[in-house]
């Protein structure tokens, strides 16, 4: 028995098939990608959106033992390095140490093309599905704030209206003491002063209008600032229902992120330039899906053409080997076996004889 097969190792870079990281994940963030990324797999596979030559390379980056086998990362402080540096504190060996340089991708084709073809499929997974799984858990936070934010800001913003108007008719009513009361004023330097104070009501009156006029002033403050995040949760809002819509459309991290980039530009097309709320709000999320992209796309890179190599004879040697052998070992028994129920029934019919 020949095994047939090749397999495709995706990116040489100074000799090795790799995906070149930069230092741009570490170990802790590629776990966390070979976690979610089967579970896209799965995820596209039920949604029968791959195209046909696509789909048994990404079926079997679907089962997580595929990740652990065909995917190897090469870290910046190799095992030999830990070891001479023991004796350096954990602290100086965690800073870089546990970073990624490469990524070194094996795939396996039934022919050479077809192992750079599935080779190209595992990589551009790994890039696109990353950069879909950043923006998809992007949109996710963006849209818990957006529901936290809402019922935060208008509880808080009735409670500091409520009070303002409290402390609107105190100032009216020191107002009217001031007036009934001319001789109740202040003649020295002016004393700050606690309104919550028990002993604050037997200061100068003059001087209890200025305190509780600072209070309004800040309670206006704080409700201009509260009113301006309603109107930039509004507008993030808008983002998050048009940004929903495309995720389920666009399953390519990149695609993905261009078409969000020009909702983006529309929101900022619709919104008015003296609107600082809203360039604020556009700004950062522009500023974010660029962040992603530019991680996927120069931080995990593709240098140069798939190198391909034919598997060992070897291995399939053996199993061929190991397999006539097993046939073999079957037949003998079988046969025994057959003789020995042939001598019984002869044995049976001379007894009857």
């Amino acid at each position: 028995m020949v095994n047939n097969k090749v397999s495709g190792n995706a990116i040489t870079v100074g000799g090795k098939p790799v995906i070149d990281s930069s230092r741009a994940i570490d170990l802790i963030s590629w776990r966390s990608l070979t976690q979610s990324l089967p579970n896209l797999a799965t995820e596209l596979l039920d949604k029968d959106v791959l195209p046909d030559e696509q789909r048994g390379q990404i079926k079997a980056m679907s089962n997580p033992a595929w990740w652990g086998a065909s995917v190897k990362p090469t870290f910046s402080l190799s095992k030999a390095d830990a070891k001479e540096l023991a004796v350096i504190s954990k602290e100086m060996q965690g800073s870089g140490g546990a970073d990624i340089l490469n990524l070194v991708v094996k795939t396996r084709g039934s022919s050479e093309a077809a192992a750079a073809a599935n080779a190209k499929v595992a990589t551009d997974f790994i890039m696109q599905g990353g950069a879909y799984l950043s923006v998809r858990d992007a949109i996710n936070r963006y849209e818990s704030q957006v529901l936290t934010v809402d019922s935060d800001l208008q509880k808080k913003i009735t409670d500091r209206e409520v009070e303002l108007k409290f402390m609107r008719e105190r100032a009216k009513q020191l107002e009217d003491l001031r007036t009934r009361f001319p001789a109740n004023v202040v003649v020295g330097s002016q004393q700050v002063v606690d309104l919550k104070d028990s002993n604050a009501k037997y200061m100068p009156i003059s001087t209890q209008i200025v305190a509780v006029q600072s209070d309004i002033n800040a309670a206006q403050e704080d409700l201009a600032r509260m009113r301006d995040k309603l109107a930039q949760s509004a507008l993030l809002r808008s983002f998050v229902a048009k940004a929903q819509e495309e995720t389920g459309k666009l399953h390519n991290g990149f695609a993905l992120i261009d078409q969000l980039l020009k909702i983006v530009d529309g929101l900022r097309t619709a919104a008015s330039q003296d609107d600082v709320n809203a360039q604020l709000v556009l700004n950062t999320l522009q500023a974010d899906l660029v962040k992603a992209r530019t991680f996927y796309t120069k931080g995990l890179e593709i240098r140069l053409a798939p190198s391909v190599t034919p598997p060992a004879l070897a291995l399939p040697l053996v199993g061929g080997l190991l397999l006539g052998g097993f046939a073999m070992l079957v037949f003998l028994l079988l046969r025994n076996a057959l003789k020995a129920l042939r001598a019984k029934q002869a044995l049976a019919q001379a007894s009857a004889a």
